[in-house]
């Protein structure tokens, strides 16, 4: 159960990468979609290279507290309790990264 406090960060990761280097084609089912995003290519390849980069280091942080978190917590008998904690504050941090996002599209497509 403890070691599933690195998937996310994992996740986050390597969604970062991808959208990052291989940003896809405008489209309603995957991305980083917003109305604005959806308006043209332009604004669409712009948000998700942003957010690409923003997910990948903001995985690559949560992974290593997430392995602080792992290392200083693993013989604690209430395991689960702090790694429902530690999900959740993830969650957490991954709503929270589309505050910058969509901050920069409003400076720079406004």
């Amino acid at each position: 159960m403890i070691y599933s406090i690195l998937l996310l960060p994992i996740i986050m990761m390597l969604c970062g990468i991808l959208m990052y280097k291989c940003p896809m084609k405008r489209n309603h089912i995957i991305g980083y979609r917003t109305p604005i995003t959806l308006k043209n290519d332009k604004i669409w390849k712009y948000a998700n290279k942003l957010m690409g980069k923003i997910w990948l280091i903001l995985g690559l942080g949560l992974l290593l507290v997430s392995c602080v978190i792992i290392l200083l917590f693993s013989n604690v008998k209430n395991i689960t309790l702090i790694s429902s904690v530690c999900i959740g504050m993830q969650i957490i941090m991954m709503i929270i990264s589309i505050i910058p996002v969509e901050i920069y599209l409003n400076i720079k497509f406004k």
